[in-house]
């Protein structure tokens, strides 16, 4: 019966992995239920693994980002960032990658992308900037900013939340090799795109006319919003030594509601924010993991690895890193996230290693690195082609993994030299 359960599985993800031609929570769905349905463990064992505390900060970030989004304040940013560059072309790219590194790193990947493609296509319409290129740069530094933060990308808060780490550990850890690579990868963009982002005189006068505030369409839920959203951040970041961890979705889900209500919201318009697809979606990949889980697949793979390695714990940060940024181009990040945090904890009993974080981090950065590649690869990669794809801009899936692949490459030997020199190297 469990190798029933390992080929439901494997087609799952197969297919799931393939979301541009499926629509893959259906088939996420169906694979649970047969895994439930035909499983040889207790139903009520399989739904274990589903955490509510992430299925809360999913819900939490929708809401806030939702939220803000109704008020125009991406729109806000983006032309007055354009403005304030002058309309030149380059500089005006690097505040929109800039823009969209911040807010993934605030109200994550998925969130930022869908909002600011919109408004990235207007300008780049307006200034006769190359749309697509563009969209794909924003695209590539909207998923490394999510990446230095807990709730920056559901694979930073689930990594966080299964292992118990805190935002300020994730931010402390990650600033440094996020920020080595966005400058790098700001260079090679400065140098090999910077002849195609050059704005006419004219195109500049057009963008030095318009009036940024009036992107603002909804002061008051703005003002109103700022408050309760900050102080949820605050405490996100320092409230760990108050309420204890473990406790981030649930506080990211209240300060949600607070906002929603101070905002004027009704409950039944507030829940129609979150996007149930990706919350099914989650679940169901959950009990197909722990499908996994109740049967010997994944201890074997476990115990391969600890033979493989001579026991040497030593390497591992860096094969987790390669291994996962490869598995990132064809397996879609959420399900390949709820994959690895279940062996990742059954290698750290293993090893008897006592602080797994190199690999947690390791983890973070290379599925983060690999799903750049893949314009299906990430939710947020998939939101890009579906929001382009309605505005009538098709983005290729081959030139997008052209475009991300040197950028990927460059960023995971910036993140193989970080690992080396602060965990392995000592």
């Amino acid at each position: 019966m469990y190798l029933f359960i390992v080929i439901i599985c494997c087609l799952t993800f197969i297919l799931i992995s393939a979301s541009g031609l499926i629509n893959k929570t259906p088939v996420a769905m169906l694979g649970a239920c047969l895994v439930m349905l035909f499983g040889a463990v207790a139903d009520h064992t399989l739904l274990i693994p589903v955490d509510l505390n992430v299925v809360f900060m999913l819900m939490g970030v929708m809401i806030i980002g939702d939220i803000l989004a109704d008020t125009g304040v991406f729109e806000w940013f983006a032309i007055a960032s354009a403005k304030k560059m002058h309309g030149n072309g380059m500089l005006t790219v690097t505040a929109l990658m800039v823009i969209a590194a911040v807010s993934s790193a605030l109200l994550s990947t998925p969130v930022t992308l869908v909002y600011l493609i919109p408004v990235t296509i207007l300008l780049a319409q307006i200034l006769d900037l190359p749309v697509k290129p563009v969209l794909a740069m924003q695209a590539y530094f909207a998923g490394l900013g999510g990446s230095l933060t807990l709730v920056g990308s559901p694979v930073n808060f689930m990594t966080g939340l299964f292992f118990n780490i805190s935002f300020l550990e994730v931010l402390r850890e990650m600033i440094l090799p996020v920020t080595f690579i966005g400058s790098v990868w700001l260079i090679l963009i400065w140098i090999f795109k910077g002849r195609s982002l050059v704005v006419s005189t004219g195109n500049r006068e057009h963008i030095m006319k318009s009036l940024p505030e009036k992107a603002i369409t909804d002061r008051k839920t703005l003002k109103r919003a700022l408050i309760p959203v900050s102080v949820t951040l605050m405490v996100l970041i320092f409230g760990t030594s108050w309420f204890g961890r473990g406790l981030e979705g649930v506080i990211l889900l209240f300060g949600a509601l607070v906002t929603g209500l101070l905002c004027r919201f009704k409950i039944t318009p507030l829940l129609h924010k979150v996007n149930w697809s990706v919350i099914m979606f989650y679940g169901s990949v959950c009990i197909l993991v722990g499908g996994l889980e109740a049967g010997t697949l994944l201890p074997g793979v476990g115990e391969y690895i600890f033979k493989y390695s001579g026991g040497d714990f030593k390497w591992l940060p860096l094969a987790v890193l390669c291994g996962t940024a490869l598995l990132a181009v064809f397996v879609e990040n959420i399900a390949l996230t709820v994959l690895m945090l279940p062996l990742i904890q059954l290698i750290a009993v293993r090893f008897q290693v006592t602080d797994i974080r190199p690999v947690l981090w390791a983890l973070m950065l290379g599925i983060m690195l690999g799903g750049s590649i893949s314009l299906y690869g990430s939710a947020a990669n998939f939101a890009l082609a579906r929001l382009a794809k309605r505005n009538k801009y098709k983005i290729s899936g081959t030139k997008f993994c052209a475009g991300g692949f040197p950028l990927a490459f460059i960023g995971l030997m910036i993140a193989a030299a970080w690992l080396y020199l602060k965990y392995i190297d000592k």
